[in-house]
């Protein structure tokens, strides 16, 4: 857990790490000089504390004793994504990257995009189980979506690890809201998710629905 201190007597961006309601220390100062704005945002737009993955280790014997704590952390610009979250969002937890497919069939929505937030930005996508009509056959996919745009679908082997995940939480009367990030520019943009598997889902977070 990240609790910014601007109170600290010693710097003014310190922020506080705590593990299990221990305070095991602060971020070096360096990074408390990127992070403590973004994190004070995120604190005040979303309520409560800010709680990022973390490794800890220990050794000791009798006098004599040392640990460390790592957190893993977007980059200061990466905590809340550019546009609003839809209504009746479900975030999906973060895990390995999936490339968008078909971005290029909506570089107006791109570009609108890029226009307003940057050319590396953070994104809250939606995503929804589709029917693509082929000359011979049909296939089902998953679309991506921001703001109720279409932005690509995910690659047939992509969708297949995601399509029992999104009608799981839609029939539940919830949007599947995964992190995305748009990069790039007018002649060429690209989307990227960070989303776990449907066979990697821990139970207890969809018993959160």
């Amino acid at each position: 857990m990240l609790v910014p201190d601007p109170g600290n007597p010693y710097d003014r961006n310190a922020v506080a790490v705590f593990v299990r309601g221990l305070h095991v220390g602060y971020l070096e100062r360096a990074d408390a000089a990127q992070y403590h704005q973004p994190i004070a945002e995120v604190t005040r737009r979303r309520g409560g504390a800010l709680l990022v993955s973390s490794q800890q280790w220990a050794r000791g014997r009798l006098g004599d004793m040392g640990a460390r704590v790592t957190l893993r952390l977007p980059p200061p610009y990466g905590f809340l994504p550019a546009n609003e979250l839809p209504p009746g969002e479900f975030t999906l937890p973060p895990g390995a990257t999936v490339q968008v497919t078909q971005e290029d069939q909506h570089m107006d929505v791109l570009c609108g995009l890029l226009e307003r937030f940057g050319h590396e930005v953070p994104l809250a996508a939606t995503l929804h189980c589709i029917t693509v009509e082929r000359p011979r056959s049909t296939i089902n996919v998953v679309e991506v979506r921001v703001e109720d745009q279409r932005i690509g679908i995910l690659s047939p082997v992509h969708s297949s690890n995601f399509q029992a995940l999104v009608r799981y939480v839609t029939e539940r009367g919830r949007v599947p809201v995964a992190r995305a990030v748009l990069r790039g520019n007018p002649v060429k943009a690209e989307v990227t998710l960070y989303v776990k598997k449907a066979q990697d889902l821990d139970p207890a977070s969809l018993a959160s629905l």
